[in-house]
């Protein structure tokens, strides 16, 4: 009986640790099953060329105008980020030219379809900075800052839909504004139809245009 006293006295020992150990491996297993990890964010490459059409407003002077828009960035989930670069003819009282860059943050709404179906699309909002140049034919600058606000709806046909790098093309359709400060005038106050008080002219210039063209772009992973 004392020879076997030993033995006993391990077993009781070795299943105290077996014990002690199983609540640490099970919640071990309960973590590892409770929090699978994250899946990454998809980053696309995206690329528009499109053309601007509607109205300039700068200061007391409407012109319309048609341009080419370029845009180049990268998609992040839902948010687009772009660089811009539009050139504009200008035509009304004068003549000229403008010159836009800009920096523009687009967010995705309403994305519809899967990113690795056949066919998706897009109602999104937009919000930018830019510097335009306008030079008029007849002499003069203006040079300033404008904000760009509008929203639009893009539809993308996907290529390689099997890859993991799939590409997608599709037109875009959309509405922006440009709000800039005008240039400075010593105009007096005024009415500029019926009015009853007589008021001196905004300083701030609104101008809507039209944007269409072609979205291509390119899932980096």
């Amino acid at each position: 009986m004392t020879s076997n006293l030993p033995l006993l006295l391990a077993s009781i020992l070795t299943a105290s640790a077996l014990l002690a150990s199983a609540p640490s491996a099970a919640s071990a297993s309960t973590l590892a099953l409770a929090a699978p990890p994250e899946a990454p964010i998809p980053k696309r490459l995206e690329f528009d060329v499109g053309m601007l059409v509607g109205g300039l407003n700068m200061g007391t002077t409407h012109a319309d105008a048609t341009g080419l828009a370029v845009n180049a960035g990268m998609r992040l989930g839902e948010v687009s980020i772009l660089g811009e670069l539009n050139y504009f003819g200008i035509q009304g009282a004068e003549r000229g030219t403008m010159t836009r860059v800009g920096l523009t943050t687009r967010y995705s709404l309403v994305p519809l379809g899967d990113p690795k179906s056949f066919a998706t699309s897009d109602l999104w909002l937009e919000g930018g900075i830019g510097w335009e140049h306008v030079a008029w034919r007849s002499g003069g600058v203006l040079d300033r800052p404008d904000l760009a606000l509008g929203f639009g709806w893009q539809s993308n046909f996907v290529m390689d839909k099997h890859s993991d790098h799939p590409r997608y093309l599709g037109p875009y359709f959309a509405l922006r504004t440009l709000i800039g400060q005008g240039p400075a005038t010593n105009e007096e106050a005024t009415c500029g139809g019926p009015c009853d008080r007589a008021t001196a002219p905004s300083t701030t210039d609104v101008s809507f245009m039209f944007h269409v063209g072609i979205n291509w772009g390119r899932m980096s992973f």
